[in-house]
C-alpha cells in the first residue's frame, strides 16, 4: 500500500519522481521535466498514460517554484526544489508544464473520480490550482 496525500509531494510516486530529480544538474532536469510534459500531453489524461498524474505534478511544481512568484510558496521540507532550475524560467518551460497539467489532470478524468475523500480532493484541487496560477503570472512566450 503506497502513501496518498492531497499535497504535489504528498504519494510514493511524488517522493520517487523528486529523488530522481534530486541528483540532476539544472539541465537534465529541465530535459526530464520536458520529458515528462510531453508524455502527459500525448497521454492526453488516459490511465495507460507513460506518465502518471503525480509525476506531471511534481514536474508542474518544481517549474512554478522556481518563478519568481512561486519562491513565496514553501513546497518541500526535504528537498530546495526553489533552487533546481536554472533562472529566469523560459516561457516556453511554463507553458509546456500548463498544458501538460490541463492534459493530464482534466476536470473529468480518472484522477479525479479516484479520491474517496471529497475534503482531499478539494486540497488537492487547490493545490492544483495553485501551481497553474504561478505557472500562468510567470508567463509564456508570445
Amino acid at each position: 500500500m503506497g502513501t496518498w496525500g492531497s499535497g504535489p509531494f504528498d504519494s510514493d510516486t511524488a517522493e520517487d519522481t523528486l529523488e530522481e530529480l534530486h541528483d540532476m544538474s539544472p539541465q537534465e532536469r529541465e530535459a526530464m521535466l520536458l520529458s515528462v510534459f510531453h508524455s502527459a500531453r500525448e497521454g492526453q489524461g488516459r490511465l495507460s498514460s507513460a506518465v502518471l498524474p503525480e509525476e506531471v505534478i511534481v514536474a508542474a511544481a518544481v517549474v512554478a517554484a522556481n518563478t519568481s512568484t512561486g519562491g513565496e510558496v514553501s513546497w518541500h521540507e526535504d528537498h530546495s526544489i526553489e533552487e533546481w532550475l536554472t533562472k529566469p524560467i523560459d516561457g516556453n518551460l511554463t507553458a509546456e508544464a500548463m498544458r501538460a497539467v490541463e492534459s493530464a489532470l482534466p476536470p473529468d478524468g480518472w484522477y479525479w473520480s479516484g479520491w474517496v475523500n471529497s475534503d482531499d480532493r478539494a486540497e488537492a484541487r487547490e493545490w492544483i490550482d495553485r501551481i497553474l496560477l504561478i505557472l500562468r503570472s510567470a508567463g509564456s512566450p508570445d
